[in-house]
C-alpha cells in the first residue's frame, strides 16, 4: 500500500477540513529524483510533459519517472534524443543493432511516418531504492555518450541534431 500524504485546506468558514490522500510510488520516487537533481547540478527544469532536462554543449537530456515492475515499482528512464530527420535505411538499423549497445545503454530508432526517424541513446534504472549516485552515473553516462555520438550520427547518417 502506497503511504499516504496528510493534506490540510482551510475552508471558507475559516475552519479546517483534513484528510489524507495516497501517494504513488511514482510520485514519491519523482520528489526524490527532483531533490537529488537540484543536489548534483543546482537547479532542476522540469518540461510540459513533467519530465527533468539536463542540458550539456550539445545535447538535452531527458530524466522520466514511470511506473515499472510489480505494484508499486518505478523506472527512471534517462534518455538523450541525438539526432531527428534521418533518412530510416537498412543501415541505420544494422548500426543500431550492431553499434550502438555500450557498458551502460543503448541507442533506438524511432520512426516516423515518413519515413524518417530518430536516434536516442538511454539508459534506464530501477527507482525503488534509488541512491544519488546511482542517478549521478546514469546521467553523466547518458549525457556524455549521446554528446560523442550525435555528431557523428548525423554526418554519418544525415539528419539533425536534437538541439539544432
Amino acid at each position: 500500500m502506497a503511504p499516504c500524504r496528510d493534506i490540510v485546506q482551510p475552508r471558507a468558514d475559516g475552519c479546517f477540513r483534513h484528510w489524507e490522500i495516497d501517494v504513488s510510488s511514482v510520485e514519491r520516487v519523482r520528489s526524490k529524483v527532483q531533490r537529488m537533481l537540484a543536489d548534483i547540478l543546482g537547479s532542476v527544469t522540469v518540461d510540459k510533459d513533467g519530465d527533468f532536462i539536463v542540458k550539456h554543449e550539445s545535447v538535452v537530456v531527458f530524466v522520466e519517472v514511470m511506473e515499472g515492475f510489480g505494484e508499486d515499482g518505478t523506472v527512471i528512464d534517462v534518455n538523450c534524443p541525438m539526432v531527428t530527420d534521418v533518412a530510416l535505411k537498412p543501415e541505420v538499423y544494422e548500426w543500431a543493432a550492431v553499434e550502438g549497445h555500450f557498458k551502460i545503454g543503448s541507442c533506438r530508432i524511432v520512426p516516423e511516418e515518413d519515413g524518417t526517424g530518430w536516434i536516442h541513446f538511454g539508459y534506464s534504472i530501477i527507482g525503488d531504492d534509488l541512491d544519488e549516485s546511482e542517478l549521478e552515473a546514469a546521467i553523466y553516462a547518458v549525457m556524455y555518450t549521446a554528446d560523442r555520438l550525435d555528431d557523428e550520427l548525423k554526418e554519418k547518417f544525415g539528419g539533425k541534431l536534437f538541439t539544432e
